[in-house]
């Protein structure tokens, strides 16, 4: 018997590295840094604000949860700090990884 496939899981590209969410507001700061991960093989998605970032959880990252998030400190709405707590407590069970960045 197998296992089923989430269309997500069965659409993604075999040579991915891994998901990524990166999650700031300011989108000409984090251009360099998605095309970076982008080339080197991993899938980046971008949320500009937690409340997005939030909602790809639920959304996108259904079946296969990013391996790293990426926040920046300075988040519209909340900081990242309150970003990263919020988030641990509703995605511990994932052991995600999250790093803070500050410009």
């Amino acid at each position: 018997m197998t296992k089923p496939v989430a269309a997500s899981e069965a659409r993604k590209d075999k040579d991915s590295k891994g998901a990524i969410l990166l999650v700031d507001g300011d989108t000409a700061a984090h251009a360099p840094a998605v095309e970076s991960l982008s080339k080197a093989g991993f899938e980046v998605s971008v949320a500009g604000d937690p409340g997005r970032a939030f909602a790809l959880m639920d959304t996108k990252f259904t079946w296969s949860k990013p391996s790293l998030v990426i926040v920046d400190i300075s988040l519209p709405q909340m900081s990242g700090f309150e970003f990263t707590r919020r988030f641990m407590d509703r995605f511990e069970q994932h052991k995600i990884a999250v790093f803070l960045m500050s410009r």
